[in-house]
């Protein structure tokens, strides 16, 4: 059993370099080392490999692909998305304070009389940036502490109502006591829990905004001597606010975006190119901030470390618009989403130019910007909550023609142990319904990336032949009959090349494609490559 397991594992060698070059789906170092073995029968033939392939198995990593549900067609889709701060991050309601002060009061009160004084004044609202309007302000937490400092010399109260601070209806009211022990000053302080209350703020004579307050000032009569002109003070501390709801005008907020989308397709290429039909990019908004809102585009580019000019520019199209007005919800849909899609082509933007160079990603910086005209009468709101979400989403539909279009990559690998081993022979046939051609090459190099072989030779590098395609429009592999049988059998590795490849630590793996006839073709998600594989290993005694 020992054996058989040794054996089985020289042979999956073959089958790792094929399927590695082609499907890239694993890459892992490879030593020889591990497969070869002491106990190795003079010669074994195995079948290797028998796998049915769909497409997910010949797309990279983060390769997602999505389908049409009406005429099937598949596309290719990268994208990321990114948020905004909530408001209540960077809204911050600054404590409000005023003090109220009366004086030069004449209070002349016997045994039996009393002394009413009413007074309605403002505490004048600071809003949280300058040239801010806040009509009004809904609290999910906060404080508003009254405290009371006098120098009368009689008992009685202070009646304090904030006729436009409402929770649930009912205007927001409390009494502080005055009273007088037989010496001043009377103090008194009550503080009251804003949470579910909302402030409707009053306008000023100049356009600024106050809370509007209302207080009574009741002194009973004693024996106790009118020393007037008496004095008291009341002040109001709104302080830890937190806001649930904000209405009014709140000027401009820039809402900074960078990030960048990897095109896992791009990751090996080195040569050739891909033609998307109809391919997009699609910058998708999700809104809730209650304000006219535009995104200012500072760079979207294409960047490649392989393909010049390296970096194209997307935005450089004269049909590029920037910026971009997206739509926000009105008063009617406070805490929902306005939802949008702006859409570029190779018709507005750069888009088939930065695909030219196979980019390995794209990068972009985008800047949100909150009443860009700066009118201050605009009929703004932003809840705690209030944001909004950026998706940069690339697609690139399945409609394309590739044309050598050659992708490359590198894994260590050690091939010393070979001593008992005198030849590899494989042979790998497959059934393609896919319309792709499919040439292959794996070199041998040692650790300075110096060359010393090749596994295939002369014009033995086709792999995989495409099938060929339908008519317009649907492009389709038809199933009947079934694409023919084709048999891959590169030259065996003999002795001599054997020997050769002692001293390699790496292996470059090379693979290449192209569509049907170099011509626009269509992928559709029941393709499969059906692909058999075997050697022949050849053992000296």
């Amino acid at each position: 059993m020992r054996n058989k397991i040794q054996k089985f594992k020289v042979c999956a060698f073959v089958a790792f370099i094929i399927l590695s070059a082609l499907f890239s789906c694993t890459k892992d170092d490879f030593n020889f080392s591990k497969f070869a073995g002491p106990d190795l029968m003079p010669d074994l033939a195995a079948p290797l490999v028998h796998s049915n392939l769909s497409l997910k198995n010949l797309l990279p990593e983060g390769s997602i692909i999505v389908e049409d549900n009406i005429n099937h067609n598949l596309m290719l889709v990268y994208e990321t998305k990114v948020y905004s701060l909530k408001a209540e991050d960077y809204i911050q309601i600054p404590n409000q304070q005023q003090t109220f002060t009366k004086d030069q009061l004449s209070i002349p009160l016997t045994v039996g009389t009393s002394l009413t004084l009413p007074y309605d004044e403002y505490i004048t609202f600071t809003p949280p940036v300058s040239g801010q309007r806040i009509d009004s302000i809904a609290f999910k937490s906060g404080l508003i502490s009254l405290s009371l400092n006098s120098n009368i010399n009689h008992n009685g109260s202070i009646e304090i109502e904030l006729p436009f601070a409402t929770k649930n209806g009912v205007a927001l009211k409390t009494t502080l006591a005055h009273s007088y022990s037989g010496s001043g000053p009377v103090t008194n302080q009550v503080d009251i829990d804003l949470t579910g209350y909302t402030i409707n703020l009053s306008t000023l004579t100049g356009g600024g905004k106050a809370i509007f307050i209302h207080f009574v000032l009741k002194v009973e009569g004693d024996n106790n001597p009118d020393l007037s002109p008496y004095s008291f003070e009341l002040s109001a501390l709104l302080s830890q606010l937190k806001f649930s709801k904000i209405f009014g005008y709140l000027g401009t907020y820039e809402y900074p975006m960078k990030d960048s989308v990897e095109l896992s397709i791009f990751k090996n290429s080195y040569n050739g190119q891909i033609q998307f039909g109809d391919m997009r990019i699609n910058l998708n908004t999700s809104n809730s901030i209650g304000m006219p809102m535009q995104l200012n585009v500072n760079e979207l580019k294409a960047y490649s470390s392989k393909h010049a000019p390296y970096t194209v520019d997307i935005t450089n199209n004269p049909g590029f618009v920037n910026p971009i007005h997206f739509p926000s919800p009105d008063f009617n849909h406070a805490g929902q989403t306005a939802d949008s899609t702006y859409t570029f082509t190779p018709a507005n933007c750069n888009l088939l130019q930065a695909l030219n160079i196979s980019p390995t990603y794209i990068k972009f910086d985008i800047n949100g910007e909150s009443n860009p005209a700066g009118n201050p009468a605009e009929e703004n709101f932003i809840l705690d909550t209030s944001r909004y979400s950026l998706q940069v989403r690339i697609e690139l539909p399945l409609f394309a023609s590739i044309a050598g279009f050659w992708v490359a990559d590198t894994m260590n690998f050690n091939f010393s142990d070979i001593k008992r081993i005198e030849e590899f022979a494989f042979v790998m046939t497959t059934v393609n319904r896919f319309p792709l051609d499919v040439w292959i090459q794996a070199y041998f190099a040692d650790s300075n990336n110096i060359i010393l072989d090749s596994l295939m030779y002369s014009n033995d590098h086709f792999l995989v032949h495409a099938a060929a395609v339908g008519p317009a429009p649907d492009y389709y592999v038809p199933l009947f009959p079934e694409p023919p049988k084709y048999t891959f059998n590169p030259q065996p590795l003999d002795r001599t090349r054997l020997t050769r490849l002692a001293s390699s630590r790496k292996l470059i793996l090379k693979a290449g494609l192209n569509t049907y006839n170099n011509s626009l073709v269509k992928i559709y998600n029941d393709y499969n490559l059906d692909v058999r594989m075997g050697a022949r290993i050849r053992f000296t005694y």
